[in-house]
């Protein structure tokens, strides 16, 4: 019987000794990490600046990337007050000039007496000091925004049109929400059972 020989095909972009030439495959540029969202509009606008004054009086002696890396944390911090009064059904009674003096309270009371500068995390030293800010001087906010809630009620008593009110409260606690979702959970998975070699 006549034996057939086949010809294997020569391989692709095989150059004039036979051997194969790897085909370069196309180079992906690195992207660099998004970072948490600041808000748009004039809400975003008030968390870019906060994050502004936070990073020269407390960051100006760290790496950029350090403070990146804190970033979100620092959004959650700015957004808390919002959070905690929305919560409360106060969402339109703090325009941005107040609540900007707010922020700019905490931060004096931090610089006169908080180590944030010399702490391990700077972004979660402020979060704590806004937090404890809010469980000492939370009711007073809730009453200031109680009397205006009134105040505005009175005024536009028997109007047939409503003037809009400020949103800043309502933006930063949908910021705040936001933020916290966007948190990762760490699900630690159950250890795998080993077999006991000396059962």
């Amino acid at each position: 019987m006549r034996e057939y020989k086949l010809n294997r095909p020569a391989p692709v972009n095989a150059g004039f000794s036979g051997k194969t030439t790897k085909k370069p495959g196309k180079t992906t540029a690195l992207r660099p990490k998004p970072e948490a969202s600041s808000g748009t509009g004039p809400s975003g606008d008030l968390v870019q600046e906060f994050l502004q004054m936070i990073r020269n009086q407390f960051y100006f002696d760290k790496p950029d990337f350090h403070f990146h890396q804190h970033r979100s944390i620092l959004i959650k911090a700015f957004t808390y007050p919002a959070s905690w009064l929305a919560t409360r059904g106060m969402t339109r009674e703090i325009p941005a000039d107040r609540y900007r003096q707010l922020i700019q309270d905490v931060i004096q009371e931090v610089k006169r007496f908080g180590q944030m500068s010399s702490a391990v995390s700077p972004a979660h030293y402020f979060f704590k000091v806004m937090q404890t800010h809010m469980q000492h001087h939370g009711e007073d906010y809730y009453d200031y925004c109680r009397s205006v809630r009134n105040a505005v009620a009175q005024i536009t008593a028997g109007m047939t049109k409503v003037p809009e009110t400020d949103s800043t409260l309502a933006d930063l606690a949908a910021l705040h929400r936001l933020a916290t979702s966007g948190a990762r959970k760490v699900v630690q998975k159950p250890a795998s059972p080993q077999l006991d070699l000396f059962a």
